[in-house]
C-alpha cells in the first residue's frame, strides 16, 4: 500500500511539474522545446522528439527535439514524413494516447533505417490533438537501451500528451 501511494506520488508531482511548466510558456517553439527537455527528465529516457502535421507540406514535419547529437537532429529536422509512411505507426495512437514498441518491430523499412541511424531502440509515440484531430506525435525513446517504458512511465506520458495538448490548443 505505501509503495503504491508513494508510485501515484511520483506520478502526481511529474504531471504538476510539467504541467506548470506548459502552461507558463506561451511561444509554440520554446513550448515543444522545453516538453522534449521535460520529457527526457520526467520519463527517465535518452531522448525526445515532436512532430506536427503541416497541411501545407502534406507531412508530419520534426519541430523540437533533445538529447540527439546535434548533427543527428539537424539531420532529422530536414525530414518530412507523409502520412502515408507513418499510417501504421499512428493507428494505435488513434484510440489510445500512448503506444510504445521496440523500434526495430516498426511496420516501415524505412523508419527502421532511420531508428537505427538514430540509435533508436524504443519509442513510445504520444498522440498530440486539438479536439478529435491528432495533430502531431510526441515521442520518448531509448538509445541502445532494450527494457520496454513501465506502466508508471506510460501513464506519466499519457498525462504529459494531454497537458502539452491543451498548452498547443491554448
Amino acid at each position: 500500500l505505501y509503495r503504491t501511494q508513494q508510485a501515484e506520488a511520483q506520478i502526481a508531482a511529474a504531471l504538476a511539474r510539467v504541467g506548470r511548466e506548459m502552461i507558463s510558456l506561451l511561444d509554440t517553439p520554446l513550448l515543444l522545446d522545453r516538453l522534449c527537455q521535460l520529457t527526457t527528465e520526467v520519463l527517465g529516457c535518452d531522448a525526445s522528439h515532436t512532430i506536427l502535421w503541416k497541411p501545407e507540406e502534406d507531412a508530419y514535419v520534426p519541430v523540437s527535439a533533445y538529447g540527439y547529437p546535434a548533427e543527428r537532429w539537424e539531420a532529422l529536422r530536414l525530414l518530412a514524413f507523409p502520412r502515408e509512411r507513418l499510417a501504421e505507426s499512428i493507428v494505435p495512437l488513434e484510440h489510445n494516447d500512448v503506444y510504445q514498441q521496440p523500434f526495430a518491430e516498426l511496420p516501415d523499412p524505412a523508419l527502421q533505417a532511420l531508428g537505427r541511424e538514430l540509435g533508436l531502440t524504443v519509442v513510445m509515440g504520444m498522440a498530440l490533438r486539438r479536439g478529435k484531430e491528432m495533430i502531431g506525435l510526441h515521442s520518448a525513446c531509448y538509445l541502445g537501451r532494450q527494457e520496454p517504458f513501465t506502466p508508471q512511465q506510460e501513464r506519466i506520458a499519457r498525462g504529459m500528451a494531454q497537458l502539452a495538448s491543451l498548452a498547443l490548443e491554448n
